[in-house]
């Protein structure tokens, strides 16, 4: 019957159309950078307050109203700085540029999340975590405009909600899970050098993931 051929037609797949999880590997290395990049970030935002309470004394409400007004002000400028430098970068180099900065503010990042939770000083410790929340909002505004930049319109959506589902799963849980884990299993030394260890750990495989991806871009 030529109406349910038709129809058989449609329910078939169309050639070349890859499954929903089936990605590039350059937008593969993208999404793991950035999971690992927010495993670090998230984990730092969720036990700095701790961490000011613990090593230096401080109120709880002390800790989060500065914290919550350094990642206001830090993540506002940090996010428009990303997005002005990784435009200027598209323009100059296209997506390799938008790579290549986002691998840059992400090495950034890598002294400073080994450094904050170790120093002996709150206020060098508040200056360092400003630093951090301020590069590592650029990196995360440039990364993500320059994964958008490295996939086909048609795969966009699909892309993001990987993104998501990285970033979510491998950053906002495991980030804070993962850094109580390592201070627990470290007998005698405390949540800041656990801190240190994963933050730096987590944000240096990012790198070295970017850096693949920038290879391919």
């Amino acid at each position: 019957m030529p109406g349910a051929g038709a129809g058989d037609a449609r329910l078939e797949p169309r050639a070349g159309v890859a499954p929903p999880w089936r990605i590039a590997p350059l937008p593969a290395l993208l999404i793991a950078a950035y999971a690992c990049f927010v495993m670090g970030g998230n984990g730092a935002q969720v036990w700095t307050p701790t961490l000011l309470q613990r090593h230096f004394g401080w109120a709880v409400h002390e800790a989060g109203f500065l914290l919550g007004s350094i990642s206001l002000v830090c993540g506002m400028l940090g996010t428009l700085a990303g997005g002005l430098a990784g435009d200027a970068m598209a323009r100059r180099a296209g997506p390799r540029g938008m790579v290549t900065i986002t691998l840059a503010a992400v090495a950034t990042v890598v002294p400073l999340a080994l450094a904050f939770p170790l120093v002996p000083s709150a206020m060098l410790a508040i200056v360092l975590v400003a630093a951090h929340q301020a590069a590592s909002a650029f990196a995360l505004c440039g990364g993500m405009a320059a994964l958008q930049a490295v996939v086909p319109e048609a795969q966009r959506t699909r892309t993001t909600a990987l993104l998501m589902v990285g970033i979510n799963l491998g950053g906002t849980l495991a980030g804070p899970w993962a850094m109580g884990a390592v201070s627990q299993a470290w007998p005698g030394a405390g949540l800041g050098p656990a801190m240190a260890l994963t933050g730096s750990l987590a944000t240096a495989t990012a790198a070295l993931l970017l850096a693949l991806a920038r290879r391919l871009a």
